[in-house]
């Protein structure tokens, strides 16, 4: 699982409470990572935007126009999970 680098304290919360969920239900605990590993992992959550998304979802809109917007989408290897922050906006 990764976060974006510095992400505020309630986008870490929701990357901890998520990896508790996924630990419940499958046994295994999800390390939370903080900005972009290097290497890059081959299968990943990703909580919160971060530019290299971009480059692993090339059709997906990460403008976040609106207050409430979410986006939730996945490909062969990850699934991102963001939404414009209202701690920086």
């Amino acid at each position: 699982m990764i976060i974006f680098e510095n992400a505020p304290p309630n986008t870490r919360q929701a990357a901890d409470i998520l990896a508790e969920y996924i630990e419940k239900i499958s046994g295994a605990e999800p390390e939370v990572l903080e900005g972009e590993p290097d290497p890059l992992p081959e299968n990943a959550v990703w909580v919160g935007y971060q530019p290299k998304l971009e480059e692993l979802f090339p059709d997906m809109d990460f403008d976040f126009e609106h207050p409430e917007q979410i986006v939730i989408a996945a490909n062969d290897s990850h699934l991102v999970i963001a939404g414009r922050d209202m701690s920086n906006h």
